[in-house]
């Protein structure tokens, strides 16, 4: 499931390439639904390439491998192999374990079953897939009624696969020849374009002169020019994120749609003055300050976790202080193996500022130790972005700094003030382990010397303890509330990306100011509280 604020029966490039791959996706699901009903993991299958993965799923008598390339931004392009320009054969080993003597195992095409050559070895049976890109299905069975179900729902399937791949060959050479011609030359490096465009047409032009009597493999040839348009797509996408350092520190690197307009915000970033630091406390230094500012914290104890927050002055990045945050297993030897929720996070005090204004959020973070129960680690996000745009830090050797570009919403149609809502920047701590943060900072860049008013909305309420406070053993308190934000003023010159909606692509909502508390803080979930939906914990 996910969520859209466009239907996918437009006709702009963008939605017939989502409607294409939504279809793509349904066909495959309905293929190996079975196995998706009521399977079982059973293991994981090695593989000769370090970016594939294979997970196997048991079945009754049968067994699919699912077989993808995971790397690093595969959620946002796809990379389908290494390099530019890739060999007419992509062959792949795969070992997979626990494979009864009589089964035996087909590569799910487009059109049929394409039985495997396999042999048995010591930890399984390995087998080739001879052309592989970006994924693939294997069906492992000695069921002939599991084989004929699947061999009649492919075979049924085929026309349409034939013109979903039609589609998305064309899709992808469309878009990568635009950006080609929309990017500036630092963003193209010294890539083979033209040479990939060429290699990706002419497959495209061949598979159209045998589709009608060759189906099957002009389909192989419509997917070799897509993972070749679709690898010069990624390649053109990488680089851009190399140049901010970050997936997600602007939010026009999500979609190769907008890589144009983020290097316009690069070159743009180049001729910008930043103005003063509106957040207060985030040298980190006194604890006073933290609670006089509006900062929050909280903590989320359960029977197995426990969370701390203190000012440590163990090798700040800056001064002569940093806040380390930590939650650890009461009992060592009964640690959970998996945290659902952070035990412990901070929220700056919300800063608002005019619709459209060019936030700077700057942090320096440090993870001596990889965080253990979540995937996540420290979990850097802001109440614009939200999560799905966060910064992820599970181990760095040293501090490292983030950074971060967002823009002010419009204001909510539905508010009574029309303000723009405010942001807010969360450091969520996922699992076990401790983490330092130091040097926070938002500052409006802008292209005058004078910027927009923007201010910090603090109150006299906190959260953030005082010394005393901490001696006394009291409970953390109530959060700030917020107060009317001035009335805003629109920036003279719009930022790139704007003409896109920006930020009206990403789902932004306004941060709770008073999050429900339990007996020792607030049990909400910040990652459901960052999309908007309440999820108190008894």
């Amino acid at each position: 499931m996910f969520s859209s604020t466009r239907p996918l029966n437009g006709t702009d490039a963008e939605t017939i390439a989502r409607a294409a791959a939504v279809q793509t996706v349904n066909l495959e699901l309905e293929t190996i639904a079975a196995w998706g009903a009521s399977g079982r993991f059973t293991a994981d299958a090695e593989t000769s390439d370090p970016e594939v993965r294979a997970m196997v799923i048991e079945a009754s008598r049968s067994r699919v491998v699912l077989i993808w390339r995971s790397v690093q931004g595969g959620q946002i392009i796809a990379s389908h192999y290494r390099g530019d320009i890739p060999r007419q054969e992509q062959p792949l080993n795969i070992l997979i374990p626990g494979i009864p003597e009589a089964h035996r195992p087909w590569e799910i095409t487009h059109s049929t079953l394409r039985p495997l050559q396999h042999r048995r070895v010591t930890g399984g049976v390995t087998m080739t897939l001879d052309n592989f890109h970006a994924a693939a299905v294997i069906l492992i069975s000695n069921d002939p009624s599991a084989t004929a179900h699947v061999q009649e729902l492919v075979r049924r399937n085929a026309p349409t696969a034939a013109l979903l791949a039609r589609s998305q060959a064309a899709g992808a050479i469309a878009r990568s020849s635009r950006l080609a011609t929309e990017l500036p030359p630092e963003a193209l490096g010294h890539f083979p374009v033209t040479e990939m465009l060429a290699e990706a047409l002419q497959e495209a032009q061949y598979a159209e002169s045998i589709i009608t009597h060759d189906p099957t493999a002009a389909v192989k040839k419509l997917e070799r020019s897509r993972a070749i348009a679709g690898q010069l797509e990624r390649l053109f996408w990488e680089r851009g994120v190399t140049a901010t350092g970050s997936m997600v520190a602007s939010p026009l690197t999500t979609s190769s749609a907008t890589l144009s307009d983020h290097w316009r915000m690069l070159d743009a970033l180049q001729s910008t003055n930043a103005g003063k630091n509106l957040l207060e406390g985030g040298s980190m230094e006194e604890i006073n300050t933290l609670s006089s500012a509006g900062w929050r914290h909280f903590v989320r104890p359960t029977e197995q976790v426990k969370g701390s927050v203190e000012l440590s002055t163990h090798t700040p990045a800056e001064g002569k202080r940093s806040l380390r945050i930590s939650a650890a297993a009461i009992n060592p030897e009964e640690a959970p193996l998996v945290i659902e929720t952070p035990p412990i996070w901070i929220t700056t005090p919300p800063i608002t500022a005019p619709a459209g204004t060019l936030l700077e959020i700057v942090a320096k973070v440090w993870v001596p130790n990889p965080i253990q129960g979540s995937v996540d680690g420290l979990l850097v996000f802001d109440s614009y972005g939200g999560p799905a745009l966060a910064e992820r830090v599970n181990k760095t050797e040293s501090w490292r700094r983030l950074v971060l570009y967002r823009i002010v919403p419009p204001a909510h149609a539905h508010e009574v003030t029309q303000s723009p809502p405010p942001l807010t920047v969360t450091f969520a701590l996922t699992g076990l382990g401790n983490a330092q943060i130091d040097s926070v900072s938002i500052r409006p860049l802008t292209r005058t010397r004078q910027g927009p008013t923007v201010t910090s909305t603090t109150t006299g309420n906190r959260s953030f303890p005082k010394p005393e406070e901490i001696l006394n053993g009291n409970q953390t308190q109530m959060a700030p509330t917020l107060t009317a934000p001035p009335n805003p003023t629109e920036p003279q010159s719009a930022w790139p990306g704007m003409s896109l909606e920006w930020p009206k692509m990403l789902p932004f909502t306004k941060p709770e100011p008073t999050p429900p508390q339990g007996p020792s803080g607030s049990t909400i979930d910040p990652f459901k509280r960052a999309r908007g939906a309440s999820s108190v914990e008894p």
